[in-house]
């Protein structure tokens, strides 16, 4: 709806994973981990994510980044 266009190679990890729900916040969260990580390494002050009421996905954000 807002025009923007997801990367290929994420296009194609949630196209595998198709109708698997489970799998697919899996990939949304490894691929917004690997980008935070990314960011801060290189020089971020910090991120502002905004989850949409999914906590499950905040709290694996929160232990995955204080690994």
């Amino acid at each position: 709806m807002c025009g923007t266009a997801l990367p290929q190679q994420l296009l194609t990890r949630l196209e595998v994973a198709a109708e698997n729900t489970d799998v697919v916040e899996t990939i949304g969260i490894d691929w917004a981990l690997t980008q935070i990580r990314g960011l801060l390494a290189n020089g971020a002050p910090g991120y502002h994510l905004y989850i949409l009421n999914r906590a499950k996905g905040a709290l694996a954000l929160t232990a995955g980044l204080a690994a």
